[in-house]
């Protein structure tokens, strides 16, 4: 039996590996192909796509790509329909809500594992393609009702971050010569291009004058390892004292005293290792304009999102100024009841994230239950 996974970007190809390893534990005669990363080929998913050409973000910056989705969305057709048993997309809403209604069509047996975000941006959407689903694997437990409204079967396994987000143990403060009085501040400008020719130069800035604010801190600056390690500099200068990491960037995270984040997967992680983080979003300003007259949440950053409430400051669009980022950044820093209050929240996420009791194999985590229900609904 074959199977076709579909992810278009970092995030998503992490949660396909993930998920690609936990069939094959369970099913190991599955063959496994579709739109994968780097991640998900070296799972042993058969890349028909390249999920490395999919990382763009908004309405403008999707429409210069449409030729490309076209071709993909094509080529992935061709193959599912020509040998594949179901198709299980993995977050990337707009493509794959396409992707999964071709599936449909032809035959194949259809999973969402992280659905898309409809329950912000696009309610209108959901009960079209809950029509098309067999089984919604949601990620956050506010999800349920919303597909089980929309129509679907639903089934919430948990969040995969919980299981995946685990430091190695090293000792990176000590490696990078950290002493117990410095502060370290970890800059993570985003996985795509685009978020770091927005995010870095505003975010250069303001390392100057949080380095002026809090003496003895030390920052180090992670591009995803999606991109070229040196692709910050082709934005803005290195502030003089910053650092390029090589480091494992969830080892990092950990060691940090504070973080400045591109909104997204990066985000929750930091939450789950309890550093408060600094969440930025900046994109084209036509994508802004649309987006924000169809988003129907009052956050971004999805720790703020989950807890319902403000729990890290979010800096959007027009906010995200070296002032702004300074001023967040050096409160974060300096200032314990802000830490501590951003702690609890942070323990209050975490059991939000853990599927209910009785759920799933102990120890197999989200990507271990989903691959049980996939299992179990193609047997």
């Amino acid at each position: 039996m074959k199977l076709y996974l579909a992810a278009g970007e970092e995030s998503g190809d992490l949660h396909g590996a993930h998920l690609a390893r936990a069939l094959r534990k369970r099913w190991p005669e599955v063959e496994l192909a579709g739109m994968a990363g780097r991640r998900m080929r070296e799972a042993g998913v058969e890349a028909v796509v390249r999920a490395e050409d999919h990382g763009v973000v908004g309405f403008v910056e999707v429409a210069a790509r449409l030729g490309q989705l076209r071709r993909d969305l094509g080529a992935l057709t061709r193959a599912m329909a020509a040998d594949g048993a179901a198709v299980i997309a993995i977050d990337y809403g707009g493509f794959n809500a396409r992707l999964v209604a071709r599936a449909r069509k032809a035959g194949l047996k259809t999973f969402y594992y992280i659905p898309p975000k409809l329950w912000a941006w696009g309610r209108h959407r959901g009960r079209r393609l809950a029509a098309d689903l067999d089984l919604v694997l949601a990620v956050f437990p506010f999800e349920v009702d919303f597909w089980r409204e929309a129509g679907a079967r639903v089934e919430f396994v948990g969040h995969p971050l919980l299981d995946i987000t685990k430091p190695s143990g090293r000792d990176v403060r000590a490696e990078a010569g950290i002493s117990e009085g410095e502060k370290l501040l970890a800059v993570f400008p985003g996985s795509r291009r685009q978020e770091v020719a927005a995010l870095w130069p505003p975010t250069a800035e303001a390392l100057a004058e949080i380095a002026r604010s809090v003496p003895g801190v030390r920052t180090v600056v992670a591009p995803a390892p999606s991109l070229d390690a040196g692709i910050v500099e082709e934005y803005a200068p290195l502030p003089e004292g910053a650092v390029v990491s090589t480091e494992a960037a969830v080892d990092l995270m950990a060691a940090a005293d504070a973080a400045i984040v591109a909104s997204g997967t990066a985000s929750l992680e930091l939450a789950l290792l309890g550093t408060p983080a600094v969440i930025l979003y900046k994109v084209n300003t036509l994508t802004w304009e649309i987006g924000r007259r169809l988003v129907y949440v009052r956050h971004l950053g999805l720790p703020n999102v989950i807890a319902g409430k403000t729990v890290v400051p979010e800096l959007l669009q027009s906010d995200v100024r070296p002032e702004l980022i300074a001023y967040e950044a050096v409160r974060i820093l300096t200032e314990e009841a802000l830490r501590q209050g951003i702690g609890a929240a942070y323990d209050e996420i975490r059991e939000a994230l853990r599927p209910p009791a009785g759920q799933g194999s102990p120890g197999d985590g989200a990507p271990g239950y989903a691959a049980a229900l996939i299992e179990d609904a193609l047997r």
